[in-house]
């Protein structure tokens, strides 16, 4: 699913890249801040180049958005206001803005996916930091964070880095725990579990 997403990401790369060796001609020679005042400042030629890439992103948000959310659920975007929409099975769709709790930390890690997904490879970075996600989370949603969201992620990149308050070693993953232990206004880090 990586080779087709990427596949697509830089076939929109090259479509982009021919579209703007067209425009090249007509702006050779003149200073780069006139140059893209006259490419975006074509509302069309915006709104198109806005629409299609808001299309790729909700396109990934539906394509991976099973793995983050267990009830059916779509993605949209209203172009216009740049908001971005999620619609419950039989309900109207409302902006994700307004989830709280679980959908809104799923929505966090799918939007990580599908942003990461649409950059060129790179600019990636192969790691994930999750800084204290989980401080205020019971353990059913630790669970989940351990169980699926972080694999599903880690399918896509390669290392991810758990920052967590909370002792983790009564959870049997195949992870390398490293403790941050505070002295004062300093930090250091240990590796393994330490109170």
């Amino acid at each position: 699913s990586e080779y087709n997403d990427n596949r697509r990401a830089n076939k929109e790369r090259e479509y982009i890249k021919i579209k703007l060796d067209e425009l090249e001609p007509e702006v050779k020679g003149v200073e780069v801040w006139t140059a893209l005042k006259k490419i975006f400042g074509s509302k069309d030629l915006k709104v198109k180049v806005l629409t299609h890439y808001f299309s790729l992103y909700v396109d990934l948000l539906n394509e991976h958005k099973d793995a983050f959310f267990p009830e059916t659920v779509e993605f949209d975007i209203n172009v216009e206001t740049g908001s971005i929409l999620i619609t419950h099975a039989g309900k109207d769709p409302v902006d994700i803005r307004t989830l709280s709790g679980q959908e809104a930390r799923s929505f966090m890690f799918l939007n990580v996916l599908a942003t990461r997904i649409l950059l060129p490879e790179e600019s990636k970075a192969d790691f994930l930091v999750i800084d204290e996600i989980d401080a205020n989370m019971d353990k059913a949603m630790l669970e989940w964070l351990l169980d699926v969201a972080v694999p599903y992620l880690g399918r896509y990149i390669p290392k991810i880095v758990i920052i967590s308050p909370k002792d983790l070693s009564e959870y049997e993953k195949d992870y390398r725990v490293v403790t941050v232990i505070k002295e004062g206004a300093n930090s250091k880090m240990v590796e393994g579990y330490y109170a």
